[in-house]
């Protein structure tokens, strides 16, 4: 089922038969739809139906596994990569030292303030 496209025709994920669009006049049902993908992590894709009967009969079955995405696998890291993530984290916590001096002098020129 094509998403958000007026142009095509939706097909039913349980017959396979074409449904004319919404903006056509067609009646389709969608639903959304979300489960974890063999990788582990969650997904959500759409299903479209061409009446409530098979909407009903399709969701009586147990639910099938996501379809697979390109972008589902994660990159392989590189060397630079963590070097670069760990720049930034000694980075971060220099900050956060630097933000804990300022706070502690403040507080002792406000405090021993003769």
């Amino acid at each position: 089922m094509p998403e958000n496209s007026a142009d095509e025709q939706w097909t039913c994920d349980l017959c396979g038969r074409a449904t004319p669009s919404p903006s056509e006049g067609g009646t389709a049902l969608t639903l959304e739809v979300s489960g974890r993908r063999p990788d582990g992590e969650w997904g959500d894709w759409y299903v479209g139906f061409c009446t409530q009967e098979h909407a009903a009969e399709w969701l009586s079955r147990p639910l099938p596994p996501p379809p697979g995405s390109d972008d589902a696998e994660a990159p392989p890291t590189s060397w630079a990569d963590r070097a670069a993530l760990t720049g930034c984290a000694l980075v971060l916590l220099g900050l956060l030292a630097l933000a804990i001096l300022g706070a502690w002098t403040a507080a002792d020129f406000l405090l021993h303030r003769t």
